[in-house]
C-alpha cells in the first residue's frame, strides 16, 4: 500500500510539472512565465523589456489596460537565439 501511495505522489509531481510547461506554450506570457521560459529572473526580464517603465528595449512587452506586463513568446525565442554564445 505504501508503495502505491509513493507512486501516486510521484505521478502527481510529474503532472504538476507538465501542466506548468503547457502554460508556456501560450502566445503571451506573464513576467513569471517568461522567467520560467527563459531561465532569467523576473527582474532581469523586466529590465530587458521595452515597457516604458523599464527602458532597455530588448524584449517587446505590452501592458494592456492597466493589466500586468505581458511578453510575446516568439520575441522571447528571438532574444534567446540572439544571445546564445557560440
Amino acid at each position: 500500500m505504501e508503495e502505491i501511495l509513493n507512486r501516486l505522489n510521484e505521478l502527481e509531481s510529474q503532472l504538476k510539472e507538465l501542466s506548468g510547461r503547457a502554460d508556456l506554450n501560450k502566445e503571451w506570457l506573464s513576467a513569471e512565465e517568461a522567467s520560467r521560459y527563459t531561465g532569467y529572473s523576473k527582474s532581469q526580464i523586466y529590465k530587458f523589456s521595452c515597457h516604458p517603465k523599464y527602458s532597455n528595449n530588448i524584449i517587446y512587452a505590452v501592458k494592456p489596460s492597466g493589466g500586468r506586463v505581458m511578453f510575446k513568446r516568439t520575441e522571447l525565442d528571438a532574444f534567446i537565439n540572439q544571445n546564445i554564445k557560440r
